[in-house]
């Protein structure tokens, strides 16, 4: 996935991580050379928590952890970010709300102009895949997908 932001990631300065995945994503893009201003939100306090102790010193100074649920924090959000990308798993299994098209909405009007959404889903029924394809593409127009198995990441 990051492949495909290669060219961009240079002028990512504002990260959005939805789901915090111990920070694995924050983790990714500090390996790739690039110092970004992140907010970091996760519904588990205990999660949140360790993806702050087990980050790099050096991204953890420039994060800022949420626990907040995402449907509840994107509602309220106002802020613009570079890049957003939602994380968000209950186990294997992606929640209803990450793969509506309100949330998704809600997700793409957090992006700034110029900006990118990245979106990890793991495909556990095939006719539910399709359905959330066509959420994803009624909300954003230009869209990739990134595959690797049962692991699809959506990038506008």
């Amino acid at each position: 996935m990051l492949g495909y932001f290669k060219d961009v990631l240079p002028s990512v300065k504002n990260v959005l991580v939805l789901g915090s995945g111990l920070g694995s994503m924050l983790h990714i893009i500090r390996q790739k050379g690039v110092v970004t201003n992140n907010t970091l939100v996760d519904i588990d306090e205990v999660v949140l928590g360790w993806a702050m102790e087990f980050m790099q010193p050096d991204v953890a100074a420039h994060t800022t952890p949420v626990c907040a649920d995402a449907q509840d924090y994107m509602r309220q959000n106002k802020a613009k970010y570079d890049l957003v990308f939602i994380d968000i798993f209950n186990n294997r299994t992606v929640p209803d709300f990450v793969c509506s098209t309100a949330f998704l909405s809600l997700c793409a009007a957090a992006v700034a102009p110029g900006g990118h959404l990245g979106f990890n889903y793991i495909v556990n029924d095939p006719s539910q895949w399709v359905e959330v394809q066509e959420n994803f593409k009624s909300v954003f127009r230009k869209q990739y997908i990134v595959e690797n198995g049962v692991n699809k990441i959506f990038v506008s």
